[in-house]
């Protein structure tokens, strides 16, 4: 067996151990993160608290981006990788034993490092592993594995509330999530690096951490104009989710007039429907374009923002997330696609970082404005929402001209 066969054996191997892993470790996640603003309005009583604790979870995400993605180009994707996933364990530990406002904020803050530690590695190092031809497949079928524990695993979290009560019912979730988290975090031990050649062989210091803070920002700099309108998008689509994260479960329960059963039902009722559809989605994505999926899917949300602003029913919510699971199945696997595919591979962690870096900027201030919003007119943040994805429409079909414009001059040449 030659050096190439070794590397797409080491490569195909990598999807596989990912593809086990990361259902694991998102259901462990998913058992109590949908309620998980419930709980911080109940320690801090204020939707304001909420928004709050979003703004700072934010914050600290944006200095983990700031020096993840450049450490896993420098380290290596699969160190920052498993120890980030390790760390997921630490932090929802720390939630156990919180008991106060300033303990939560610790909990919250811990865990969102090391959730922001490991994006960029595992986006990276995904890539690194998939061909280049059929990346939207792949993503589609990532996509796959992670949809379904990703919506059937708030039943399981919505059953032990509705047993235990909602704060023994937390705690014993967050005992499941640990365990489960831990499980995945050992399999991602057998992953092959990516980026051998190419690892920094020094350890880490204060120097590493600067350096690479420095790198991330330098490298703003190299980028021509896809990348940058790109991070442009970026910044409008998690504007949108800032707003209405955190608020969709009390809109759901306090002007819907739902129960949280119901909100889990309709949650893994959608995330079923949008994991049968991932994989088509994936493979008409890398058949049509993958710009042109975008322009559909952002219009869409528009849509959708405004029709969730007059839900009334179960069955109205269950449409309305029924049509947004069909959209997210189709945006997922495109701008996975399209964002890897505009960058070098030996740069895709600092632009899978950077990438995070804005959204989690963008992300901490909309995610307070929304909760300030929420508090005087509750459709506010939809209303806002679909507007901004307007702006995001217009910033794909700029990308949409180029990509058609260059792919014309080559042809041509």
């Amino acid at each position: 067996m030659n050096d190439q066969e070794i590397r797409h054996e080491n490569y195909r191997k990598n999807i596989n151990i990912l593809m086990v892993s990361t259902p694991i470790i998102i259901s462990g996640f998913q058992i109590i993160q949908p309620y998980i603003s419930l709980y911080w309005k109940i320690v801090g009583k204020t939707y304001i608290f909420v928004g709050i604790l979003s703004f700072l979870t934010a914050l600290i995400q944006i200095l983990g981006f700031s020096i993840s993605g450049a450490l896993s180009d420098k380290f290596g994707r699969k160190k920052i990788l498993v120890f980030a996933t390790f760390g997921y364990s630490a932090g929802f530990l720390a939630y156990i034993f919180a008991k106060n406002i300033y303990e939560l904020i610790l909990a919250a803050l811990l865990l969102s490092i090391f959730t922001s530690i490991s994006t960029p590695a595992f986006t990276a190092l995904f890539a690194d592993s998939i061909p280049s031809n059929r990346r939207a497949t792949y993503f589609s079928l990532l996509n796959i594995t992670i949809s379904l524990p990703y919506y059937v695993a708030p039943l399981f979290g919505s059953y032990l509330l509705s047993k235990y009560g909602f704060m023994y019912g937390f705690e014993r979730g967050l005992i499941l999530s640990i365990l489960l988290i831990i499980v995945g975090a050992s399999i991602r031990l057998y992953l092959h690096e990516t980026i051998k050649n190419n690892i920094n062989k020094k350890g880490f210091s204060i120097n590493t951490f600067k350096e690479t803070l420095l790198d991330t920002f330098k490298f703003i700099r190299k980028l021509n104009k896809t990348p940058r309108l790109l991070l442009y998008a970026q910044f409008f689509d998690r504007f949108t989710l800032g707003l209405t994260n955190y608020l969709i479960i009390f809109y759901v329960l306090e002007v819907i007039g739902l129960s949280i059963s119901q909100y889990s039902y309709a949650l893994t009722i959608s995330g079923i429907i949008c994991t049968a559809l991932s994989f088509p989605a994936g493979k008409i994505a890398d058949k049509k374009g993958w710009t042109k999926i975008l322009l559909l899917t952002f219009l869409a949300y528009s849509l959708l923002n405004i029709f969730f602003i007059f839900c009334f029913s179960f069955a109205y919510l269950l449409v309305i997330w029924s049509f947004s699971a069909l959209f997210y199945a189709l945006h997922m696997s495109s701008w996975k696609a399209l964002t890897v595919d505009v960058i070098k591979l030996e740069e895709r962690g600092r632009y899978s970082a950077l990438m995070e870096i804005v959204g989690q900027i963008s992300f901490m201030v909309s995610s307070l404005l929304g909760a300030i919003l929420y508090t005087f007119l509750k459709p506010l943040p939809w209303c806002l929402s679909a507007i901004f994805d307007i702006f995001i429409f217009g910033v794909l079909l700029k990308i949409h001209k180029m990509k058609t414009s260059n792919t014309h001059s080559t042809l041509i040449t």
